[in-house]
């Protein structure tokens, strides 16, 4: 039984969408969980026929080389998705996904951006020193970071500038090199956060299923605990920090 009735893609959504197929990103990721065993506990609810009332054509998919996306709406933040488009490596160290830089606008030159110590920072063309920013050397604080943030916004047009791509080793230089958001990447996303949305908000109620008893056990013991640890950082920090 549906939660709720499906809603239509955006304008946005939909373009999306037709970025999505052109990328061939069904090749990899499904948009169908299973009623087999196991399928809720890994992706969510089973799958309903109304929630692809909108879909033409489908992009069922049959292959899960990645994992299945049609739970994703919602699971991660927006600048979470653009820094796995730009290298899903960083997020996720055993990601056999090809990075997807190409739907990014990145400016052949670096980009001039420097505090001239009145509060307003500037985009390209600026002699100031960056040597003569105060905040810079009281280490560069939040506040700088922001105006920055906002020059480099200016100079690109670009909605967002994700922290991923406006790193801590750049802050004492004059130019930076950046990583804009584009309308791709904005309607891509847009789909993707859509993907799920139509079953309603089935995160705020849904308890995947748990195994109450094991009969296998493992010692309890530092390097147990050292190697889990290990396992954790390489496999599981991408999604759960």
């Amino acid at each position: 039984m549906m939660v709720s009735e499906a809603t239509d893609y955006t304008p946005t959504q939909q373009f999306g969408r037709a970025v999505y197929l052109r990328e061939g990103c069904w090749y990899c990721h499904s948009q169908y969980v299973r009623p087999v065993t196991g399928e809720t506990r890994r992706w969510g609810p089973v799958t309903e026929a109304g929630e692809y009332a909108y879909d033409v054509p489908h992009l069922f998919g049959t292959r899960r080389i990645g994992p299945d996306l049609m739970r994703v709406g919602l699971k991660y933040s927006d600048e979470w998705h653009l820094a796995h488009f730009w290298n899903p490596r960083q997020l996720l160290p055993d990601s056999i996904m090809a990075p997807y830089r190409g739907l990014f606008n990145t400016p052949a030159e670096p980009i001039q951006i420097v505090d001239d110590g009145t509060r307003q920072s500037h985009s390209p063309k600026t002699t100031r020193s960056p040597k003569s920013c105060s905040t810079c050397k009281q280490g560069a604080d939040q506040a700088h970071a922001e105006r920055r943030r906002a020059a480099i916004r200016a100079a690109t047009g670009a909605r967002q500038i994700p922290g991923h791509f406006d790193t801590k080793q750049r802050i004492h230089r004059s130019t930076v090199k950046i990583a804009a958001e584009t309308k791709e990447l904005e309607g891509l996303i847009g789909y993707l956060q859509k993907l799920g949305a139509n079953r309603g908000k089935w995160r705020d109620v849904f308890e995947p299923q748990q195994l109450e008893v094991v009969d296998a056990t493992l010692p309890r013991s530092e390097e147990w605990i050292a190697y889990g640890k290990e396992v954790y950082g390489r496999r599981c920090v991408g999604c759960h920090g």
